[in-house]
């Protein structure tokens, strides 16, 4: 593997899922859930269908396509948080900051990793930046994760359901992972309601029929199948909850063209503009539109490419990553 050099851009896309795949027991719990739901989804549901019916066959292939779109995601989501998808270059040097900069710059990051200033000091934005950690400039948009230990660009935060950090190389297919788990947690949920509607009205006898009357055998059969969809429903509002919430987050910051690493940011930098009175201020980052900055992450929002974890735009200006060139 060779790295290219030149100026401090970038414009080609690429595709994330190149790396290996970091397994850690929150990945593991994640991949036996999937698979848990769509066994569960099979016994419960599918296998009582009638055949030649649209409803049901629309529906099967509904619930297959959003989490076949989970599965996907995660994988290339998992894929693209290791440090090794996209590595900050280590003699990254900003190319608008003069070397009086430069050097009072690092002494002021080496001096607050001996002695780090009050909470209150710290978050606002800043145009130059050295990591006291690693011994290098960052990238813009570039942070050091303590959990990686090292600097992540465009990191948004380090998510252990991953094993890693969501960054620039992932940040959409982290997004799309959201969006299929509630679709499908959701989808899910509204099958079993009716299922679960059905199985009670076999049990209490309101739909029942002579030999399921006279059969325990059957009738233990349908508990058990009650039981693991109650089982099943409590699982899924648990995580319609959490990923509804973290999703609802992410889709907030997004529109603004923010991090959850650079929450503070934005607010220290609104606070300093409106106590300057200046009404003209915009993020940095922020591309003038809410659907501009979330095709920034996205991709072309008119495009069927926005729905593929795989394919991600490329890499924003504000990021100043050089991509690495790969020979085989």
């Amino acid at each position: 593997i060779t790295q290219s050099t030149g100026p401090q851009s970038s414009t080609v896309n690429s595709t994330v899922c190149v790396c290996a795949m970091p397994v850690t027991p929150l990945v593991v719990v994640v991949g036996v859930g999937f698979v848990f739901m769509l066994a569960s989804a099979w016994l419960l549901v599918f296998v009582h269908f009638q055949s030649g019916s649209v409803g049901p066959a629309a529906l099967l292939l509904a619930y297959h396509a959003l989490w076949l779109g989970a599965t996907s995601s995660f994988v290339c989501a998992v894929r693209g948080g290791g440090a090794d998808a996209m590595p900050h270059p280590q003699h990254y040097t900003p190319p608008d900051a003069d070397s009086d900069t430069l050097t009072r710059v690092r002494a002021e990051a080496m001096r607050e990793r001996l002695s780090p200033p009050h909470p209150s000091l710290l978050g606002r934005h800043a145009p130059v930046r050295y990591c006291a950690t690693c011994r290098q400039f960052k990238l813009p948009r570039a942070h050091h994760c303590r959990t990686c230990k090292v600097c992540v660009v465009g990191m948004d935060h380090h998510c252990p359901w991953i094993g890693g950090c969501v960054q620039l190389a992932n940040h959409k297919a982290f997004l799309l992972f959201l969006f299929y788990t509630f679709a499908g947690s959701f989808l899910s949920l509204f099958m079993y309601c009716f299922r679960g509607k059905t199985l009670l009205r076999l049990l209490s006898g309101v739909q029942a029929d002579a030999s399921l009357r006279d059969d325990p055998h059957a009738r233990g059969l349908l508990a058990a199948q009650l039981v693991l969809l109650v089982v099943n429903m409590v699982i899924l509002v648990a995580v319609l909850v959490g990923v509804g919430g973290l999703g609802s987050f992410q889709a907030r910051i997004v529109v603004r063209r923010v991090t959850t690493v650079e929450r503070k940011a934005h607010r220290w930098a609104m606070h300093d503009a409106r106590v300057a009175g200046n009404s003209d201020y915009r993020w940095p980052y922020d591309r003038g539109s809410w659907q501009k900055n979330v095709a920034a992450v996205m991709g072309p929002l008119t495009s069927l490419d926005v729905l593929l974890p795989h394919r991600r735009p490329p890499d924003p200006p504000d990021t100043a990553y050089v991509p690495q060139v790969q020979h085989v």
